[in-house]
């Protein structure tokens, strides 16, 4: 197994996401031709990752790439499942499921096994960029490791095995250009069928050499060449670049493989292939998996300290990280909103309709409906004006301004105590449903998410309000019958001795 990343990220989703999902596709050089089998989506929603990569205004929005296996090689579901799963690990290190966005297809029709994945570049909770694949040799070691741990558990095909090392490596522009012949696409063939053509005269006349022990190292490779009448226009530390003097077309190719590069010699060559080999290759090697996975792990908890420092949610005002987020608990597979929340809110869960319409018709009955309650366990009879009263978030008494003073400091404390109280309880409302709106992009979509979400919220607002509406006319009313009453109260002149705040606003701050 190989891992691959594409080199491209701009444009529109409908691009790589096409190119993963569709059965029949369209390439400039290839034109249109069927896969088969078809492509099959293993994870994600193609739909909600195209969406999701138009929405954000980067500059790069995705990035895609493959793991492909050897020809031959059998991967079953459950070890399709067990890769993805690592993958994600070492990609998405320290961050939890509702964070990101990836989208997993298989191909087969190339005549091997193919595991495409296409993810947008976006961390999902603070709108922040994320690249999974950033420059340097850190990434780039931490997905080799990844890749040898896989094959070495599983006994897969590895490039760093010495035996499938090649002794002249044609360029892929060269071979897919000859398989374009194939389909009928004749443009850029003759080129490079001469090209690989003399590549490979030029190497079996050099391998001749080699075996003679007249090429030992890079300077004698070099004269070689001149006496075989080719003509050195380039020599890097991994190739050389060659042009034959007598070619009318004054072709040039590049010669790359082991006895091109800068640094090789025939003597440490022959040493290196008497030493025994680190492991085998041609089967599973328990002990090489654990020493790589190992590394794997390194890069895991390097990257996790990053993502978890750059991505942390933070307080719109302060700036500061927010406190206690990482104990609600992740979205399980498969799980939707309403056991999100269940499972965040514990008793405060309200419950979600499909419908949003309807969730708030229920969540409106559902709020008008607790006074109503009340009063008939009571035994009391409520009219209209004070039922409306309660749905307010204040007693009967306070709405219409009669209410006794004689409740003193003491009982305007507890109410005060009793608004914080309902406050602090909306705003961890609010951070918890921020994280299923996440989870939501992932479960629903990205674009009817914004209605289930603000569905909830005025259920969520309103359960609050309800609580505080019962504690305080039930405080109210316990106080006035312990204190007589002397005199009348202006509801103005208690809000403000109490410094009672407004009604709470339960989607104040909230983005969708």
């Amino acid at each position: 197994m190989i891992v691959g990343f594409a080199t491209r990220g701009q444009g529109r989703g409908s691009g790589p996401v096409g190119y993963c999902v569709q059965e029949t596709v369209t390439q400039a050089k290839k034109g249109t031709h069927t896969r088969t089998p078809p492509p099959t989506v293993l994870r994600g929603d193609p739909a909600a990752t195209e969406q999701l990569i138009d929405s954000l205004e980067f500059r790069y929005r995705y990035k895609s790439g493959v793991l492909s296996f050897a020809p031959g090689e059998v991967i079953t579901p459950e070890q399709e499942q067990n890769i993805m799963d690592r993958f994600e690990k070492v990609a998405f290190a320290g961050l939890h499921p509702d964070q990101y966005n990836i989208l997993w297809v298989r191909h087969e029709h190339a005549g091997h096994h193919e595991l495409h994945f296409v993810t947008p570049r976006v961390e999902l909770t603070t709108g922040k960029s994320l690249n999974i694949c950033p420059p340097g040799r850190g990434a780039r070691a931490a997905y080799d490791d990844f890749r040898s741990m896989i094959n070495a558990e599983y006994g897969l095909a590895d490039p760093d095995d010495p035996a499938r090392e090649r002794d002249i490596q044609h360029p892929p522009g060269d071979r897919k250009a000859v398989e374009w012949e194939d389909l009928g696409l004749p443009e850029g063939v003759s080129a490079a069928k001469r090209r690989m053509e003399l590549r490979d005269l030029a190497h079996s006349l050099i391998a001749k050499r080699v075996e003679a022990g007249l090429i030992r190292d890079r300077d004698s490779l070099l004269e070689q060449v001149h006496e075989l009448g080719f003509s050195v226009t380039r020599a890097s530390k991994s190739s050389i670049t060659l042009l034959h003097p007598d070619d009318p077309e004054e072709t040039r190719f590049k010669m790359k493989g082991a006895i091109y590069g800068a640094g090789w010699e025939l003597e440490s060559t022959l040493e290196a292939a008497n030493q025994p080999r680190e492991r085998d290759y041609s089967r599973c090697d328990s002990r090489a998996a654990e020493r790589y996975a190992e590394r794997v792990e390194g890069h895991i908890q390097k990257r996790a300290e990053y993502n978890r420092s750059r991505y942390a949610p933070r307080d719109e005002t302060s700036g500061q990280a927010v406190p206690g987020l990482d104990a609600v608990a992740e979205p399980a597979p498969g799980d939707d909103l309403a056991g999100y929340l269940r499972r965040g809110l514990g008793v405060d869960a309200v419950p979600v309709s499909d419908d949003p319409a309807a969730a708030a018709d229920a969540a409106g009955t559902r709020h008008q409906g607790r006074g109503t309650d009340r009063a008939e366990r009571e035994g009391v009879p409520i009219d209209a004006e004070e039922r409306d009263s309660e749905t307010a978030g204040v007693g009967p008494d306070l709405h219409r301004g009669a209410v006794n003073d004689g409740i003193g400091e003491d009982a305007a404390r507890r109410v005060r105590a009793i608004r914080e109280a309902a406050e602090r309880a909306a705003e961890s409302a609010r951070r918890c449903v921020d994280r299923a709106g996440a989870c939501l992009k992932r479960i629903r979509g990205v674009e009817p998410a914004s209605d289930y979400l603000a569905a909830a919220v005025g259920r969520i607002e309103n359960l609050v309000l309800d609580r505080e509406a019962e504690k305080s006319s039930l405080m109210l009313e316990k106080d006035s019958k312990e204190k007589p009453s002397e005199s009348k109260m202006d509801s103005q002149d208690l809000n403000r001795k109490s410094n009672s705040p407004g009604p709470i606003d339960a989607s104040r701050n909230f983005k969708f």
